[in-house]
């Protein structure tokens, strides 16, 4: 990341802010883990730099909320809901091809490698799942697959952008791992505010 710290001779650089939604599930193959979506706030700071008319690089750093719910039916009660959430920091840097449509407004596709640091208790917070152990890995790698559209106002650029995090490896440690064998399923939709140096 050491493009996204040291930064000043690198041209056509754009510092921004992305808030957003963060929209998040966990999937099993086998098993109803935690396959209902939860919806949360997103924020970062980032930094586009080494622009030109087809591709730019980006990086930025922020915070996301990972998890996901389920219900679970126990006799004689009502569905019980069993939710599950943790704030991870997002890392990453992205290369994303633009199509100039005018003079100041283009969309562009990016693909980013990414990793994402859990700052909260790896525990879960349900009065299930804690029984059995589970636990979520403090690192998470993968890739992150952008879409999105970007205007430039003389020296202000605002963008919107949708992103799906695909993680490589296990997201979760538990003592039945070859049956549920979780996954994360995590959507940012993102809206930006950056400023040309």
């Amino acid at each position: 990341m050491s493009l996204f710290i040291f930064t000043p001779n690198i041209f056509g650089q754009t510092i921004r802010i992305d808030n957003g939604l963060s929209i998040s599930s966990m999937h099993s193959k086998n098993t109803d883990f935690l396959n209902k979506s939860i919806t949360s706030y997103h924020t970062s700071i980032g930094i586009d730099y080494l622009e030109n008319k087809y591709y730019y690089l980006s990086s930025s750093i922020g915070l996301i909320r990972k998890g996901g719910k389920e219900f679970v039916h126990l006799s004689n009660q009502d569905d019980v809901e069993l939710k599950n959430s943790w704030n991870f920091l997002h890392i990453k840097t992205s290369i994303r091809l633009k199509a100039p449509l005018t003079n100041n407004f283009f969309v562009y596709a990016g693909i980013a490698p990414k990793i994402d640091i859990l700052i909260d208790s790896p525990n879960f917070q349900d009065i299930f799942y804690p029984t059995l152990n589970y636990q979520l890995n403090k690192y998470s790698f993968g890739t992150d697959v952008e879409l999105g559209a970007i205007k430039d106002i003389e020296r202000f650029r605002i963008g919107l952008s949708l992103a799906y995090l695909i993680n490589i490896g296990k997201v979760v440690n538990t003592p039945t791992q070859d049956v549920i064998k979780p996954r994360n399923n995590t959507f940012l939709i993102s809206l930006s505010l950056g400023y040309k140096l």
